[in-house]
């Protein structure tokens, strides 16, 4: 099944002729701008995607993300093994991942949202996982990427550990103050960069 979505998305990366979309120009030139000077030129995105747009130009020949998404079906899989506790039900859902067109058209766009389901999918996977330090990381980093679950990421962290693992409530503030942590010293740097601007 992994196969099948990388070969998809490298003939998808190879062959559809997307030209780059005005967001993604600017996320070519944040990512440059961040690099070279230390401060992103535009004030309409968040740091990480940048440096990972960064990365992949540079480094993987735009390739980077075809990898994400090929590892966004495994963490499908992996999710769905813990939801349905059912070796033909993941598969299943890993291969409607695999061919699905907007995860092959989106893994060559790039535009945060491969970037942003991939860290997403793995904080999921990891809370279910019970590894909460690992959790709030990939948390954050999808928040540095897009800030939409900002507000719903602590309430995440406490239905994992009082709903999903039936944890005491003690733990599931323990678990909360790690998320909180983890949160402050990831996001501090961008916050201090935005006061240089």
């Amino acid at each position: 099944i992994l196969g099948i979505a990388l070969v998809g998305r490298i003939l998808a990366h190879l062959f559809l002729k997307i030209g780059r979309m005005p967001d993604a120009l600017t996320y070519v030139s944040a990512g440059k701008s961040l690099v070279e000077t230390g401060i992103a030129d535009s004030r309409l995105v968040m740091p990480l995607y940048p440096l990972i747009n960064y990365v992949n130009n540079n480094y993987f020949g735009g390739f980077l993300e075809v990898l994400l998404s090929v590892a966004s079906v495994y963490l499908i899989y992996r999710i769905s093994m813990v939801i349905f506790r059912n070796e033909a039900y993941a598969k299943i859902s890993a291969l409607i991942a695999s061919v699905y067109p907007f995860f092959l058209y989106y893994a060559s766009l790039q535009l945060t949202e491969t970037s942003y389901v991939f860290f997403l999918l793995l904080s999921f996977t990891l809370f279910y996982e019970k590894k909460f330090f690992g959790a709030s990381v990939a948390t954050v980093a999808s928040i540095l990427i897009r800030p939409s679950i900002d507000l719903l990421a602590p309430l995440l962290v406490l239905i994992f550990s009082l709903l999903v693992h039936r944890s005491t409530v003690r733990e599931a503030f323990k678990r909360l103050g790690i998320y909180a942590v983890t949160y402050l010293l990831m996001m501090s740097p961008w916050w201090y960069h935005n006061t240089l601007k």
